[in-house]
This record gives structure tokens, C-alpha cells and sequence, in this order.
């Protein structure tokens, strides 16, 4: 099972990896931080049971990037980053997952430009788990 912690955990380390100094935020933006910098947010939007043996999840990750001196330049360029980023599919834990689209929008929250990178995943997932009692070797039929 992919955790969303995991999941998370997989989008901090992918920018941490690609915007090197910048602070990343998780859940909560502190009072006073300095742009720029980034804040994410995963959001589970749906789990749906398939069948007996699976559920699909579909989830966005929000990610906020708050530019220096509030340059929509600067935001223009985060959003060609990202998009490179995070085209198809993401690794978490050694599982491909689909990353089905984006979408972005830069507002003035009153104090500043921000820049809303919303990615949507969807994936399937197992909830059946296997047996792990022992197979026979071969069984027995009586009156045969």
C-alpha cells in the first residue's frame, strides 16, 4: 500500500531536489517566512472500491510557490519547471504513479503573488491481501 505520507514525502524530495535552498512548508505556512518558498498540500479527493481486490484513489497535491518580490516572472518560471517535473508519473517507493494532469493560477492573496500548482494522481490500489498459510502439495480425494 502507498501511504501519503509517502507520497508526499516523494513530491518534497523531487523539489527539494530541484529548487536547492528554497524552504518547503508543509501543512501550515509560518507567519513571517521569507519568499521565496514553497508550501504543499496534499489533498485525498476520492477512494473508490473497483472491485473485491482493489479501490482507486484519486488525490491533488497543491503545491504554493510564493515568489521573490512577488515577480510573476519568477512564478511564470516555477510553473515550466514543475510542468517538466511532473509529466507522467511520479516514484514513490518503487511504484510508477499516474499523474493524470495539472493545472496552476497565480492570485494576490492580499500580500502577494502566489502561484497554485495543483497535480492530480490517480492509481489503483489492492486491498485484498494474499493468503499466507501454507499451500497443500497435493490433496487427497476420497472414494477415487
Amino acid at each position: 500500500m502507498v501511504a501519503y505520507n509517502d507520497i508526499r514525502n516523494a513530491f518534497k524530495t523531487i523539489i527539494t531536489e530541484n529548487y536547492n535552498g528554497i524552504p518547503i512548508y508543509d501543512e501550515s505556512i509560518q507567519q513571517g517566512f521569507k519568499a521565496p518558498a514553497f508550501f504543499m498540500q496534499l489533498i485525498p479527493i476520492n477512494g473508490e472500491r473497483e472491485n473485491k481486490n482493489s479501490k482507486s484513489r484519486l488525490m491533488m497535491m497543491d503545491v504554493q510557490y510564493f515568489p521573490k518580490d512577488n515577480s510573476t516572472d519568477d512564478a511564470f518560471d516555477v510553473v515550466d519547471g514543475l510542468e517538466n517535473l511532473f509529466r507522467d508519473s511520479i516514484d514513490v517507493n518503487g511504484r510508477s504513479l499516474k499523474l493524470e494532469y495539472t493545472q496552476y493560477q497565480t492570485e494576490y492573496d492580499g500580500t502577494g503573488i502566489v502561484l497554485h500548482f495543483n497535480i492530480f494522481i490517480n492509481y489503483f490500489e489492492l486491498i485484498r491481501e494474499e493468503p499466507t498459510g501454507e499451500t497443500a502439495s497435493e490433496v487427497i480425494v476420497k472414494g477415487v
